[in-house]
């Protein structure tokens, strides 16, 4: 998604989830965009992450995508 140098300027968790906001510099301003993953512990005991959610979660996923799309319009209108 992005350069592993960068870092998102924000992340917004609930429990194991989280969203993370990506700013990317163009010719045309600046464009955020987001994503969505979910932290868990594997059988060996070491956290991984993934993009797919059960169905207990998305709605929790839902929010913090509309926390995200809430977070970005106040970026852009501190430009």
């Amino acid at each position: 998604m992005t350069d592993s140098k960068n870092k998102p300027i924000d992340s917004i968790r609930d429990g194991g989830l989280t969203v993370s906001i990506w700013a990317n510099e163009s010719e045309h301003g600046t464009r955020y965009s987001v994503e969505l993953t979910r932290s868990y512990k594997d059988a060996e005991d070491q956290w991984q992450t993934t993009h797919s959610l059960s169905n207990g979660e998305v709605l929790r996923g839902s929010r913090l995508l509309t926390l995200a799309y809430d977070r970005i319009l106040q970026l852009k209108s501190n430009n």
